[in-house]
């Protein structure tokens, strides 16, 4: 039987470029990152949890290839 928990922070890795998602994840919720790395359109290489911070019962299942189908939305931000 697998026991599912919270995840704690995690480095996901895209292209080589990291993003330290330090909220964690909660048990089977999902979360939507950008990492500046993201390549459209064209083949992207992801590893979700690439320092191998948070244990888990399968470290090799973290790693997936996809297709860059969203374009970028550029803008800048000029005040906060």
């Amino acid at each position: 039987m697998k026991t599912i928990a919270d995840a704690g922070p995690f480095v996901l890795d895209v292209n080589g470029t990291t993003t330290l998602v330090a909220g964690g994840l909660a048990a089977g919720a999902e979360a939507r990152v950008w990492v500046a790395g993201y390549r459209w359109p064209d083949q992207n290489a992801a590893m979700i949890d690439s320092t191998f911070m948070v244990d888990e019962s399968d470290e090799d299942n973290n790693a997936f290839n996809f297709l860059g189908v969203l374009k970028p939305a550029h803008f800048t931000l000029d005040s906060v």
